[in-house]
């Protein structure tokens, strides 16, 4: 399979580092830079390049980095801008996030821009200006504009955050810090679920090793879940490779781990079960004519369960068993699943706990289904 490849413009200030910048940036997709050094070809590779990215120094003889942030604001364009420059002072930094800025790396710093080019590309792709804009389309004005705000409130906290960080060294500021950071991810997620509800984003297929994927995601995955709740991994030895969108399948992961986690009161176990190898009974049940061609990931809790008539349902948008739910959480499991060329299956009784059983293509294979659509439901009394 071949990956598009990732369009990076750089737009180059007062140090001319386009060489330096490019050396910096190493993404598994292929990338393709184009680098512009005036207002004038800046506006130009916007309206014909279109990138995915755009990485701008902040000081320009005759202008600066809020005017980049104009001129993409001019053109209804929402693509990631990363400042790389020298320290600009506290107040204009926070006044470049509140304008749309995704981040600022220090020049002396630019070991970490690989991986915020990685950040910025995989959050353009889940909260797309796509959506934003189908949203408007089909009427859902109240929905787009309830999440675009709630977004930039997220980014003006992300932004007194981030100052933060960097101007501190000390240990016990760090940490919570770095706890406040991932909340604001999970609730960036949740905007990004009102807006992929809409409209969800292709998946990036790729050749993932799941094993090593959730030995990464795991600390999140802990912090998600109460003190009383404990979180049962369960890996193969060896590799398991499937092929997906990690970013995608993150979403999956963590909403089912939510869920689980809500569904337990005080104390009680979420277990995660990941296997190379997929049963002859799930197999069959998905009418698969190349079981070998798939890996299974089991998400299950022993919490309160869903009751017998919710359970046809919670696969629709907007309907929920929460008091606080949202309705869209496992409606967009079910869609990048599907979307994946997998399938899902869920397993509830009241009081016994509820089990969610995703099937994902391996790495090289192909997806044969053949009667059954990629949901199934069931309710049954689990043994004792």
């Amino acid at each position: 399979m071949t990956l598009a490849a990732e369009k990076i413009v750089i737009l180059e200030g007062l140090h001319r580092d386009g060489s330096l910048i490019e050396d910096h940036i190493a993404l598994e997709q292929p990338i393709e830079f184009l680098r512009c050094r005036t207002r004038e070809e800046l506006e130009a590779a916007l309206d014909s390049f279109r990138p995915d990215v755009l990485v701008s120094a902040f000081r320009f003889p005759s202008f600066d980095g809020l005017a980049v942030l104009r001129i993409l604001r001019k053109r209804g364009l929402q693509t990631p801008v990363i400042f790389v420059d020298q320290p600009i002072g506290e107040e204009t930094v926070v006044r470049a996030f509140r304008e749309g800025a995704f981040d600022f790396v220090l020049r002396d710093r630019l070991s970490t821009l690989s991986a915020e080019v990685s950040r910025a590309i995989a959050s353009s792709r889940s909260r797309s200006h796509r959506a934003l804009d189908t949203a408007y389309l089909r009427g859902d004005q109240l929905l787009a504009t309830v999440s675009h705000e709630i977004e930039n409130v997220l980014t003006g906290i992300g932004a007194f955050t981030d100052i933060i960080y960097r101007s501190s060294n000390e240990d016990s500021i760090l940490r919570p810090i770095e706890q406040i950071k991932r909340s604001l991810k999970r609730g960036r997620s949740i905007t990004d679920q009102i807006l992929r509800s809409s409209l969800p984003a292709t998946p990036i297929l790729r050749s993932v090793d799941l094993v090593r994927w959730i030995a990464n995601l795991e600390p999140e995955l802990r912090v998600m879940l109460d003190e009383g709740i404990e979180l049962d991994i369960r890996t193969p030895d060896s590799p398991c490779l499937a092929l997906v969108d990690v970013h995608q399948l993150e979403q999956v992961l963590t909403n089912l781990v939510g869920n689980a986690g809500d569904s337990i009161s005080k104390s009680g176990k979420v277990s995660i079960d990941l296997r190379g190898t997929v049963s002859p009974s799930l197999a069959a049940a998905h009418s698969l004519d190349t079981a070998a061609a798939y890996t299974s990931l089991t998400v299950a809790d022993d919490g309160s369960g869903i009751p017998e008539d919710a359970l046809a349902h919670i696969f629709e948008p907007l309907y929920t068993t929460k008091s606080r739910g949202t309705g869209l959480g496992l409606p967009l499991v079910a869609q990048i699943v599907a979307a994946h060329g997998g399938f899902i299956s869920v397993e509830s009784a009241e009081a016994s706990g509820t089990c969610f059983r995703i099937l994902l293509p391996k790495a090289r294979s192909i997806s044969t289904r053949t009667s059954h659509g990629p949901v199934i439901v069931r309710h049954r009394e689990w043994p004792a």
